[in-house]
């Protein structure tokens, strides 16, 4: 098994609860893509996206804006981490699987 660390800075640009919008710096847009795509899938959730703010600097712009009926854009971020964590265990496992054939 491959472990990898990752290293990010994360500031909260604004923060209400039907809104969260971060700056993550020093991480690639492929794990922010797919935290985007987790969050979107939540249906309390109006809108999930990220925004490159400038490419030789890697930052990133995160936001997530929810209906504001039952979880506040700070608690969809804590669930769709959760989710991607399993889904990362999950592949995880099926590459581990795949290296004992």
């Amino acid at each position: 098994m491959v472990q990898v660390e990752i290293k990010m800075e994360i500031t909260i640009i604004k923060e209400r609860n039907d809104y969260l919008e971060l700056m993550v710096r020093d991480i690639g847009v492929s794990l922010i893509a797919a935290l985007s795509e987790v969050a979107q899938k939540n249906e309390e959730v109006e809108y999930a996206g990220y925004r490159i703010e400038h490419p030789l600097k890697n930052d990133i712009r995160f936001i997530i804006k929810t209906k504001g009926k039952n979880l506040t854009a700070r608690n969809i971020l804590e669930e769709s981490i959760k989710k991607m964590k399993e889904i990362l265990n999950e592949i995880s496992s099926l590459s581990e699987e795949l290296e004992r054939k």
